[in-house]
């Protein structure tokens, strides 16, 4: 910056400087200066379906609205946006328990001499801490802890 400012001269005779020039070089200094913003990775969505995509943009419009009549902190607009981002939420949730059924019921009719696909479905929700089999019938026996559930899948 101090070299671009060097460049021009400020003698007393000059009547017009380049106003342009000199904005150029503020603009640059500040942008030098300014904390860089660092960009955050997006939230990639695992789960998909329409009912999340409707809630999705009736909560981005809700937002909307809120922004534009000044971010109040109560109100209908303030309402709106909390109720959308709990229908979002809500559809959200429930998208992710009905895929953790279907991987469940995958788990369950899997063929009982088809172990492979057994140990590779089980070893899927061992490596979620918070999902895994709690339970294991075959006939009349319960099976619920994980070594119980391996017995049992081999006494089939």
């Amino acid at each position: 910056m101090k070299a671009k400012l060097e460049k021009i001269s400020f003698e007393q005779n000059h009547e017009h400087i380049d106003t342009q020039t000199l904005m150029d070089i503020l603009i640059e200094a500040s942008q030098e200066v300014a904390p860089k913003r660092t960009k955050r990775k997006a939230k990639h969505m695992n789960i998909w379906n329409d009912e999340i995509a409707i809630a999705l943009k009736s909560n981005k419009k809700a937002l909307y609205e809120w922004k534009l009549n000044g971010k109040p902190q109560d109100g209908p607009f303030k309402d709106q946006k909390k109720s959308t981002k709990a229908k979002l939420r809500g559809a959200q949730r429930r998208e992710i328990a009905l895929q953790r059924n279907m991987n469940m019921e995958e788990i369950m009719n899997a063929q009982f001499r088809d172990s492979k696909t057994f140990y590779k479905l089980v070893n899927s929700y061992r490596k979620r801490p918070s999902v895994q089999i709690e339970e294991l019938i075959v006939g009349d026996e319960t099976y619920t802890t994980p070594e119980n559930i391996l017995e049992g899948w081999k006494t089939l």
